[in-house]
């Protein structure tokens, strides 16, 4: 993507896990293959919800980004009762 949207998405909700300090050190700028192994393989990591969630995404791009954010935005927009209707 350009700039832009790259800068965009990359600070979207979608794009955020919940890590432990050592793992987000660890992941830093690698891809997100090596990120993978890093948030499901380090031993005695707390393994959040919010994080466990991209284990069935198979590649990190500008879609599965846009698509993580939007069920994140329905799921608080429902955890306090802002949903539409």
């Amino acid at each position: 993507p350009d700039a832009q949207v790259r800068e965009t998405l990359t600070h979207s909700c979608g794009n955020m896990a919940l890590l432990t300090q050592a793992q987000n050190a660890l992941a830093a700028d690698k891809s997100y293959a090596e990120k993978r192994e890093i948030y499901f393989e380090t031993a005695n990591a707390p393994l959040r919800a919010l994080t466990a969630s991209i284990q069935s995404i198979p590649e990190w791009t500008p879609a599965a980004i846009r698509l993580r954010t939007k069920v994140l935005m329905d799921a608080i927009e429902r955890d306090l009762g802002l949903e539409a209707g």
